[in-house]
């Protein structure tokens, strides 16, 4: 059996276990696990497993929005990478689902970190550079001013309240949502994030006032 561990020392960790009903009990998704470990370069070898602190289920779309974060840390993030940010910041987003907060706060805040440590940051030294309202987001080069008001361009407010970790406004979470649209299909090319299909419609996904 194969399982995928988000770690603090190690990162993500593939590793291999023998089949076991204990085990088996022991692998609640979403959790905080303390595991004995073998770490290799591949496959590690997982020994024993218990649940450290029992995380309540996650339901309905809160779930959902709870796989769909897991995959995000499966697609993008290599094994035995140590990435304490992203442990940190993995269990503040879960601990925020599981008091239901508001869903789609949480994803975009998700989804924005990550990005950053991709090395995929904003250079928002561009909004000090540039008096333009609107600006376009370029995986390669970053941000890059536009005289263009386009559903795809980026509203400065928007990118301000980002720098400001601000993402209150339904306009920010839908640039947001758009910086990392581009951002994953520069990534993953014509792969898909598969669990992106089932989160139900969210206010990003409706018409917004670009300001």
């Amino acid at each position: 059996m194969i399982v995928y561990l988000l770690t603090e020392a190690h990162g993500l960790i593939a590793a291999m276990t023998h089949w076991s009903q204990s085990k088996k009990n022991h692998l609640s998704t979403f959790s905080t696990l303390s595991c004995q470990l073998l770490v290799k370069p591949n496959f590690s070898q997982l020994k024993k497993i218990e649940i450290k602190t029992f995380q309540a289920p996650l339901r309905g779309t809160h779930l959902f929005a709870g796989l769909y974060i897991n995959e995000l840390i499966y697609r993008f993030c290599e094994t035995n990478q140590s990435q304490p940010e992203l442990y940190a910041c993995y269990v503040e987003s879960i601990q925020q689902l599981s008091q239901q907060q508001p869903i789609e706060k949480t994803i975009r805040r998700f989804e924005f970190r990550l990005q950053e440590l991709l090395g995929y940051g904003l250079n928002y030294e561009c909004l000090i550079d540039n008096t333009n309202d609107w600006f376009y987001f370029d995986p390669e080069q970053g941000l890059k001013p536009s005289l263009s008001t386009q559903k795809r361009h980026i509203h400065r407010s928007h990118l301000e309240n980002l720098r400001d970790d601000n993402f209150d406004d339904p306009g920010t979470l839908s640039s947001s949502k758009k910086i990392f649209a581009l951002l994953t299909g520069h990534i993953l090319g014509k792969n898909q994030i598969f669990t992106k299909n089932i989160l139900p419609k969210t206010e990003t996904q409706t018409e917004h006032s670009e300001r």
